[in-house]
């Protein structure tokens, strides 16, 4: 809905929180760096955007760990 109204930075960031809820980390962080690259710094939603890329590469760090590599 919100790449409909031109909010591509939204449409983005909705994206990024489903691929985290699902467990897809590196589509979560391509999504969220693009969200955080389309919206205003200081916003809530770049918090959010900035929030879901810190946290997925953080688990996919620790994937990689727990499989030995």
């Amino acid at each position: 809905a919100y790449d409909r109204i031109g909010q591509q930075g939204m449409a983005q960031l909705a994206q990024a929180e489903l691929r985290y809820a699902i467990g897809d980390f590196q589509a979560a962080v391509s999504f969220a760096t693009r969200a955080r690259d389309g919206l205003s710094r200081g916003t809530p939603a770049f918090t959010r955007a900035a929030d879901i890329l810190t946290l997925s590469r953080t688990m996919m760090q620790t994937v990689r760990q727990r499989r030995g590599g």
